[in-house]
């Protein structure tokens, strides 16, 4: 099993080194997500300060 696990993972870094497109889209992925979330947060932050206003 070893053997087969040390094989299983020669693949994997293999396919990762072929395919080096993935890591730029998961880059842009969470650079879009932290923009959304900056701005659920700041949402928030609005939403929160509105009501204690009122």
């Amino acid at each position: 099993t070893a053997a087969n696990k040390k094989k299983n993972n020669n693949k994997t870094k293999k396919n990762a080194a072929a395919t080096p497109p993935p890591p730029p889209v998961k880059t842009a992925a969470s650079s879009s997500s932290t923009s959304s979330s900056s701005e659920e947060s700041e949402n928030e932050k609005v939403d929160l300060i509105t009501p204690t206003k009122k």
